[in-house]
C-alpha cells in the first residue's frame, strides 16, 4: 500500500489516478480504532516514513502530513453505533506543493 494502513481495518478500497506529473493515491475503509486513534496512529507511522504533521492545516477529523514532493491527509469520521471510524486516505505526489 502506498500508506501505512493500521491493522485494524476492514474493507480497504483502494485506487490510484495519474495527471501528468501528479499521482494520487486514495483508500477508505472502516477501522475498529476511534477518530482519535486512528490520526494519533497515523501521526507515528507517517512520521516514521518521514512526513511531518502540518497541525495548522489539520483538525479533530483531519491530519494533513508532509514531506518534500508529497502530502498525505487523513480524514476521520466517527462510527457512533458501532463504534470505530470511517478512514478516507489521500497521497500525492508530484506537481506544486
Amino acid at each position: 500500500m502506498p500508506f501505512p494502513v493500521p491493522d485494524e481495518q476492514r474493507g480497504f478500497l483502494g485506487y490510484e489516478a495519474v495527471d501528468g506529473a501528479v499521482r494520487s493515491q486514495n483508500g477508505q475503509f472502516a477501522c475498529s480504532l476511534s477518530a482519535p486513534a486512528v490520526l494519533a496512529w497515523n501521526r507515528q507511522a507517517l512520521a516514521a516514513q518521514g512526513y511531518e504533521h502540518n497541525a495548522r492545516e489539520s483538525s479533530e477529523a483531519l491530519g494533513v502530513f508532509v514531506k518534500p514532493g508529497s502530502s498525505v491527509t487523513v480524514a476521520v469520521q466517527a462510527l457512533e453505533e458501532k463504534k470505530g471510524a470511517m478512514v478516507f486516505v489521500n497521497r500525492i505526489e508530484g506537481g506544486d506543493r
